[in-house]
């Protein structure tokens, strides 16, 4: 599914992150350039831990810093099925990118 490019805004990640715990077919999602933060990082993240379809997550481009990408990093233990996350032209930072 492609998302990218457009604004969603905290209330919007935060509805995807509530479908993406019950996703069952979507196996990608991109939202590069969305205009993502930590707090919907992080929202993406607690969505991680439910998730066992999505393979690829694509979040290039957004304003996700150390914190977000920690959150993401912390979840990958979690979930066995993702085998791809793009958090490239964010400002994840040494730790953010530590943890990932």
């Amino acid at each position: 599914t492609l998302l990218g490019n457009d604004v969603i805004g905290s209330d919007g990640v935060a509805a995807i992150a509530a479908a993406l715990c019950r996703n069952s077919t979507l196996i990608a999602l991109h939202l590069g350039s969305s205009g993502i933060v930590d707090t919907g990082a992080t929202a993406l993240a607690n969505a991680l831990h439910r998730n066992d379809t999505l393979l690829g997550l694509f979040l290039q481009g957004n304003r996700i810093g150390s914190h977000g990408a920690k959150a993401i990093g912390d979840a990958l233990p979690h979930n066995s099925a993702l085998n791809r996350v793009d958090l490239s032209d964010n400002n994840v930072g040494n730790e953010g990118a530590a943890a990932l």
